[in-house]
């Protein structure tokens, strides 16, 4: 956990000499406990496809 979270700093602290590349490395940063959320609770979903899947037909109706 500790070497992934070290890695993320170190892909999310490059400074680039453009701007706006800069701005969207600094979003996740800003993030980083809820991105690396999974790390201390696996069972975390990663994604909510099967809840949106299972409300599909309920929405379309």
């Amino acid at each position: 956990m500790a070497r992934l979270q070290a890695r993320f700093d170190r892909i999310f602290s490059i400074r680039t000499c453009y701007g706006d590349l800069d701005k969207l490395l600094f979003r996740p940063r800003r993030r980083k406990a809820e991105l690396l959320r999974v790390l201390e609770r696996p069972e975390t979903p990663l994604h909510t496809n099967a809840s949106e899947r299972d409300l599909r037909g309920l929405v379309i109706k």
